[in-house]
């Protein structure tokens, strides 16, 4: 993995300083038209701000789906059919689970409780198993389907947020952070053992929901990421995701930023980018 020195810091920490003033010039201006992503920006990049730890099962639970739903395929579908086109956020999660499944049950917010979300997506899931063979789905086995997809991640899901939280919320914030003061290794391995029995989610999924839970020593290693990385430190090595994250939490002490605020800023840069509200 490369080490940085001195001059290649100050180079990439003036890239991401620029990368910030963009976004906060084209909010400020205006330009940001999505209001979730503008909210962000003004938030995490502007005011340097966290997200506050949730203090309850629910909030955990559609958090979990916000983060594990957020592949482009999946959110580009969710949002374009069950959401208006906008972008979504945990406000939004029970009325598109319930637009999605045609179940008016999701809207009840005690329904995202983890053992009630449990039955309910047993039942669903039941009939859903119907039309398709639940047990050896995989996301390309049907061309990408979204309810199977969807009804394995709220199933095995709520399950794992269950099995985490039955002894409290503290007692699963402290298997977190024992990973974190662990090390960047210790980190990998724990999101990586968390993702093992959740179908269809994968380790960087896993990551996104804890940085969005508060632990903002975790960053996302996605499209974003991977486009901006070489970039930014002027390589062309393709790095696993497993060498990528190791990489960012190096690069992020170096910086003296959290990962959490080096990936919002990459990641809402180059959506932005993406988008034409930034040149």
């Amino acid at each position: 993995m490369p080490e940085f020195n001195n001059q290649e810091i100050t180079l990439i920490r003036n890239e991401i300083n620029r990368m910030r003033e963009v976004l906060i010039n084209a909010m400020n201006k205006g330009r940001i038209l999505d209001p979730l992503h503008n909210d962000m920006i003004r938030r995490f990049v502007q005011n340097k701000e966290i997200p506050a730890r949730p203090t309850n099962t629910i909030h955990i639970m559609k958090q979990f789906i916000v983060s594990t739903t957020s592949q482009a395929d999946i959110r580009k579908q969710l949002r374009d059919k069950y959401n208006q086109g906008h972008n979504f956020g945990i406000d939004d999660i029970p009325r598109i689970i319930s637009s999605l499944f045609n179940d008016t049950r999701f809207l009840n917010d005690n329904m995202w409780e983890p053992n009630n979300l449990m039955q309910i997506a047993n039942e669903v899931a039941n009939t859903i198993a119907q039309e398709y063979d639940l047990e050896v789905y995989r996301p390309r086995t049907y061309g990408n389907p979204i309810k199977p997809h969807i009804i394995l991640i709220l199933k095995t899901g709520s399950e794992q947020i269950f099995r985490k939280t039955q002894n409290g919320i503290n007692a699963f914030y402290t298997e977190i952070e024992n990973s974190c003061r662990e090390g960047p290794k210790s980190m990998w391995c724990y999101a990586k053992n968390f993702s093992r029995p959740i179908r269809n989610v994968g380790i960087a999924l896993i990551c996104d929901f804890f940085k969005e839970i508060g632990f903002i020593q975790f960053l996302k290693v996605d499209y974003q990421v991977r486009e901006k990385f070489p970039q930014l430190i002027q390589s062309q090595k393709n790095y696993t995701d497993r060498e990528l994250f190791l990489i960012f939490q190096e690069l992020a002490t170096q910086l003296n930023i959290s990962p959490f605020h080096l990936d919002k800023i990459i990641y809402l840069y180059g959506w932005a980018q993406g988008k034409g509200y930034i040149d």
